[in-house]
């Protein structure tokens, strides 16, 4: 993976030396009086072509109980001159982490923007969207534990994390705002169960349509397909998060993969690429090839995106020679959307790596972004 991260970043670089670099500081903050969800908001400065915003706002978890969620919100500083109000992205970046302290935000107020991490690796879509002049929010949605595969929690975040946007002191959103969601890999799962929560968690938001690609459908195959391999960290990622939220699994488990419970408590997507490259997940579990085991695939399952048809135009991309995530996983979510009447366009890209499709696609994506935006009608491939 490094070497394909190595070549994302290199990519991400060209896109950003392109854009204009001067950091721009967001004015002086000011306390919040209006209703609503923002709980505090800062200033950021960040070498980007935007003023940046980072707030903490209210949210719910899976049993309705208060959390707080944080996001950074980038504004371009060229004033939008319309059509409409400036559009809102909610760019889902592919956390896949165990541990707090690895979301966009802690990345960004820890000056990480340049070293190799999740959010470096998509810093090419989110500055293209920042150069369509739109406005780009990015939310930590796994929460303020990290928790990786928590579908509710993740929906909530995003779609608070966009109702947020809107009690910002300067003004710039309202609840006339078109919004976008957008993830790839593990930021796709995110996107999805978003829009699939939006209709009836956040009816209010005006959402003109949702991008994800390479979404890790049918995880716990993928599990089996990746194990020993050098994506082999998806697996012990999904158990170990499943046993972190359901002790009962814990029987799943054997003293190393307990060890191993502990130890990854703390850790963000590259590290755990780094410890599980070609690791077997029996060596951390007590029954062979878990992936099978009844309890934890009825819990997975959940996690599926598809359960719901979103109400919004769907685009989804992949690459058709995905060499982590086959082709076939998005056919078979598309046939679920599909069938439930979504208006969905699927497009496929031949580049050969998961870490690149979606540099390969973005042309593609953003131009549908645009038009969704504009009011145009939304084809569909159903």
């Amino acid at each position: 993976m490094r070497r394909f991260a190595r070549l994302t970043f290199t990519a991400a670089l060209a896109v950003f030396a392109t854009a204009t670099l001067t950091v721009v500081q967001a004015g002086p903050l000011r306390a919040q009086q209006a209703p609503g969800p923002l709980v505090s908001v800062r200033p950021l400065a960040v070498p980007l072509p935007a003023r940046a915003w980072q707030v903490r706002y209210s949210s719910t978890d899976d049993a309705g109980a208060p959390v707080t969620g944080t996001a950074t919100v980038l504004i371009p500083p060229v004033p939008w001159f319309g059509p409409g109000p400036r559009p809102l992205v909610s760019q889902q970046v592919a956390q896949d982490s165990l541990g707090a302290g690895c979301g966009s935000s802690d990345l960004l107020a820890r000056g990480e923007l340049l070293a190799v991490n999740p959010l470096t690796l998509e810093l090419p879509v989110i500055t293209a969207m920042l150069l369509h002049n739109w406005a780009v929010i990015l939310p930590d949605h796994q929460g303020p534990q990290g928790t990786f595969g928590d579908r509710a929690l993740s929906a909530h975040l995003v779609l608070d994390g966009l109702r947020a946007a809107q009690h910002l002191p300067d003004g710039e959103f309202s609840g006339d705002t078109p919004m976008a969601a957008s993830g790839y890999s593990g930021g796709a799962l995110a996107t999805w169960w978003a829009a699939e929560e939006q209709a009836a968690y956040a009816p209010e938001l005006r959402m003109a349509g949702i991008v994800a690609g390479g979404t890790p459908a049918g995880l716990l195959d993928l599990v089996a397909k990746l194990d020993g391999g050098p994506r082999a960290a998806l697996g012990p990622l999904v158990l170990l998060s499943q046993v972190r939220a359901h002790p009962e699994l814990a029987p799943l488990l054997n003293e190393h993969g307990r060890a191993e419970l502990a130890r990854a408590g703390a850790s963000c997507a590259l590290d755990l690429t780094d410890r599980y490259r070609n690791t077997r997940l029996d060596q951390l579990t007590a029954v062979p090839h878990v992936w099978t085991d009844p309890q934890l695939r009825s819990l997975v399952d959940r996690l599926e995106p598809g359960l719901r048809v979103p109400a919004v135009p769907l685009l989804e991309f992949h690459s058709t020679a995905d060499d982590v995530i086959p082709i076939a996983h998005a056919g078979t979510l598309a046939a679920r959307y599909c069938a439930g009447g979504a208006i969905m366009q699927r497009l496929n890209t031949p580049v050969p790596l998961h870490d690149l499709t979606p540099l390969a696609a973005m042309p593609g994506y953003l131009s549908w972004l645009s038009d969704r935006f504009a009011g145009r009608p939304a084809p569909s491939t159903c």
